[in-house]
């Protein structure tokens, strides 16, 4: 499975576990993936990333994985932000803006994991940046 299909599955997931090194720029996190009856953790190597202030009771959450050059505009293939204010202020509330003033080839996508309120936005240089793997007799871990 890739991580376009995972992503695609978190629909209706549970956060577990989120763990977050600042030292190693690693991020840590596990999921109840339910239409998929799997336990999935997921390593993502990040500079730039967001915490929200979620409900840490309300753990159902989805992931989200977008592609920056789909959504940002580049000169000299840097992203800068939207000119319009409405449009500049969406690309700040998807988390557009960690990538504002990066070269494309630093950083191409941004995931984010979202539940009540966003747990976290993270830009990631590319899907490469992101392992996961089931956990094989997992049980319910606490976050």
């Amino acid at each position: 499975m890739t991580i376009d299909e995972l992503v695609s599955k978190t629909g209706d997931s549970e956060l577990l576990e989120l763990k977050y090194d600042c030292a190693k720029n690693f991020l840590e996190f596990i999921l109840d993936i339910d239409v998929l009856d799997q336990v999935i953790s997921f390593e993502v190597v990040t500079k730039e990333i967001r915490f929200g202030n979620p409900s840490l009771k309300i753990k159902n959450c989805h992931l989200r994985l977008i592609s920056l050059t789909d959504n940002l505009s580049t000169a000299n293939d840097i992203y800068i932000p939207s000119v319009d204010f409405g449009k500049f202020m969406n690309e700040t509330r998807k988390g557009f803006n960690l990538a504002f003033g990066k070269r494309v080839t630093e950083i191409s996508h941004i995931l984010t994991l979202i539940g009540s309120d966003i747990f976290f936005i993270a830009a990631i240089e590319n899907k490469n940046a992101i392992l996961f793997r089931e956990l094989v007799g997992a049980g319910k871990i606490g976050v």
